[in-house]
């Protein structure tokens, strides 16, 4: 979810884009799991402070599972303003660049997405 922030840098900027533009066009309707850092870490704590119940134990983390145009209408209610995105041409060629674009946009297009998964 932090990703989303408009205080991430050009990177962020440029993966919101493919996500939104490029990613989600052919299925509009397709969920993306979504976590922040803040639930990572208070499962983190939790499991510190309850060892006996958290202890070698797997959680799914997942805060949210919202389709692209949810994503867009929460975050304008939010933020009171669109999500903030760069030219779509950069977007394009960042993804055709870089591997790792490409790799996180190909996992995306999944029928199913995975939860983040915490072995604790």
């Amino acid at each position: 979810m932090d990703n989303w922030l408009p205080t991430e840098g050009f990177v962020m900027k440029c993966y919101r884009t493919i996500l939104l533009r490029h990613t989600f066009k052919r299925d509009p309707s397709t969920k993306l799991y979504m976590v922040s850092t803040r639930d990572v870490g208070r499962a983190g704590a939790r499991a510190v402070h309850e060892p006996e119940a958290y202890g070698n134990k797997v959680l799914m983390l997942a805060g949210d599972h919202r389709n692209m145009r949810e994503v867009q209408e929460i975050y304008q209610s939010v933020m009171v303003e669109k999500v903030n995105e760069t030219f779509g041409l950069v977007a394009a060629l960042g993804k055709w660049a870089d591997p790792t674009a490409r790799k996180l946009t190909d996992v995306s297009r999944a029928e199913e997405f995975g939860v983040l998964t915490v072995v604790l």
